[in-house]
């Protein structure tokens, strides 16, 4: 919640939640997954982060893959995307093009329209996408890496966080700049 004493609107908090979220993604070592608000401390001009106890250090592969999905959906680099998607296991090389055309499809949906404006996070929105994403995995017979339980709690207290404030963020702009700051 917002104090009076700080000079951080509810906007700038967000998107820095959303920089935290993707740097810690294009980071080494272990990931903080709690995002929630009361992780969260304002001061004067500052949003100061303070993690507690919960965190998962996902494997290199899974990590670089997540990193590119980012990047090929944020820099429209369908390859890369692809490449991701393949890295973490929603795709694989012998899936048909129209089972890949389609994780790609509902995978885009779940980023919503984030690439041309910005949105307003949901918890609703975002338990509606996933479900489509597992649901179309189960219809595949495919086996989730354990990975995606740590990502998901990573997710959830995001939504939890930003979904709270009720504002139009700028996810692409946050993500550009947590790139910016890791490159």
């Amino acid at each position: 919640s917002f104090s009076e004493n700080s000079s951080v609107s509810s906007k700038v908090y967000g998107e820095i939640v959303l920089e935290l979220y993707f740097s810690q993604i294009n980071s080494t070592g272990p990931i903080f997954l709690d995002l929630r608000p009361e992780r969260f401390n304002l001061s004067d001009k500052k949003v100061i982060f303070e993690p507690n106890g919960m965190w998962f250090d996902f494997s290199k592969n899974f990590r670089s893959g997540l990193s590119e999905v980012y990047e090929g959906f944020y820099q429209q680099k369908d390859d890369l995307f692809e490449k991701g998607l393949t890295k973490i296991k929603l795709i694989d090389e012998t899936d048909s093009e129209e089972i890949k055309k389609e994780m790609k499809k509902l995978f885009s949906a779940h980023f919503g329209d984030a690439l041309y404006s910005e949105i307003k996070f949901s918890m609703k929105d975002f338990q509606e996408s996933f479900h489509q994403v597992f649901s179309f995995l189960f219809k595949q017979g495919k086996q989730l890496p354990s990975e995606f339980t740590f990502l998901g709690i990573y997710l959830v207290t995001l939504y939890l966080n930003l979904s709270s404030l009720g504002e139009c963020l700028d996810v692409k702009g946050a993500y550009l700049r947590a790139n910016l700051k890791s490159s």
